[in-house]
């Protein structure tokens, strides 16, 4: 896992950049290629090193092929467009998270062996479709006026952004970590159920609700929903804390997932428009380079809290970190008037 997780540093970093080189269609085409062969060589992986490599590119062909397909479905959305588009993406990949659990429940009693095999060749398939799709669109313009000063302020908002995925992505890393345990001790009666009913109501929401939400709000200060959708996932997690009943547990689940739906296409956008015409893959690299780091880092750093202190000392822990990233949000918010969409 730790050879995944390097490898999606390595893809979102070199995937942004190379996008922003040459065509990010072709950038997609490679990485669905890494992937595919990543999981035919976990087909006969034998060794630890076969497995180790094999996650590797997986990892590196995953995030990747995230930022390269964001870069090119971006620079053909018009400015206006672009959030929705983002919601979109967003909500694809989540429908699919969701599909393919699904698989998983109904093929893993046959072989894994089956499921690398529909992976790899799900991934192929997608490779020829990108092939024989010719791009025949061109980018859509801009008509923003970008002077130094605005330049600047844009490059504040940026780094203030990165600093935010960081820190949400310590705090979304603990629903893979230590969440599942601490409601199996909250609820023991309920076993591992209340971890998949919790899992479906994010998926839910993310699927069917992420547009309509950050379609209703979009309007708003960018910098400042970034950081409200960060205070939310650390306020989803302190709820953790008074969840006597299962009900407050599922309260707690909505808040943390409209945390995660109004950060995570806001922050896209914000590093998106943030960079030139020959950065704006560099800096979506960036961005899932700073959440895949968060992600290796966040399990070890909340497992210690969780062991040494207690959870309810981690979700305080979570909403702090929250709490710092919209204050230091308020103190920069006239630097983000650029990331306020004009009415149509």
């Amino acid at each position: 896992m730790s050879c995944y997780g390097l490898g999606t540093i390595f893809g979102g970093s070199i995937g942004g950049k190379l996008s922003d080189q040459i065509s990010p269609r072709i950038v997609s085409i490679g990485n669905l290629l890494l992937q595919s062969l990543g999981f035919f060589i976990l087909m006969v992986a034998k060794s630890p090193c076969l497995l180790m490599l094999a996650l590797l590119i997986i990892g590196f062909g995953s995030y990747g092929f995230i930022i390269s397909n964001h870069t090119w479905t971006l620079s053909h959305s018009q400015q206006k467009h672009r959030l929705k588009t983002i919601n979109i993406l967003d909500a694809s990949s989540n429908l699919g998270l969701g599909i393919s659990g699904i698989i998983i429940s109904l093929v893993s009693t046959e072989s894994f062996h089956i499921l690398f095999l529909i992976a790899g060749t799900i991934l192929l398939a997608l490779t020829a479709n990108l092939i024989l799709k010719y791009d025949k669109t061109t980018s859509a313009t801009s008509s923003d006026t970008i002077t130094d000063e605005l330049h600047t302020a844009q490059n504040h908002i940026f780094y203030f952004v990165l600093f935010s995925v960081f820190i949400a992505g310590l705090i979304i890393s603990q629903i893979s970590s230590t969440y599942p345990i601490y409601l199996q001790h909250l609820f023991p009666s309920m076993g591992n159920k209340s971890f998949g009913i919790l899992f479906t109501i994010n998926t839910f929401f993310v699927v069917f609700l992420q547009t309509p939400i950050v379609n209703l709000i979009g309007k708003l200060n960018k910098t400042l929903l970034s950081s409200t959708g960060v205070l939310l996932l650390g306020t989803g997690l302190l709820i953790l804390n008074f969840s006597y009943i299962f009900a407050i547990a599922i309260l707690a689940c909505i808040v943390t997932t409209i945390g995660e739906i109004l950060f995570f296409s806001v922050a896209q956008l914000i590093c998106y428009e943030s960079g030139s015409d020959n950065k704006k893959g560099s800096r979506l690299g960036l961005f899932r380079t700073f959440y895949a780091a968060s992600r290796i880092a966040g399990p070890v750093t909340g497992g210690f809290i969780y062991q040494i202190y207690s959870g309810q000392t981690l979700w305080l822990c979570c909403f702090i970190c929250g709490m710092v990233c919209f204050i230091v949000s308020l103190v920069m918010i006239n630097k983000g008037d650029y990331f306020r969409i004009q009415p149509n």
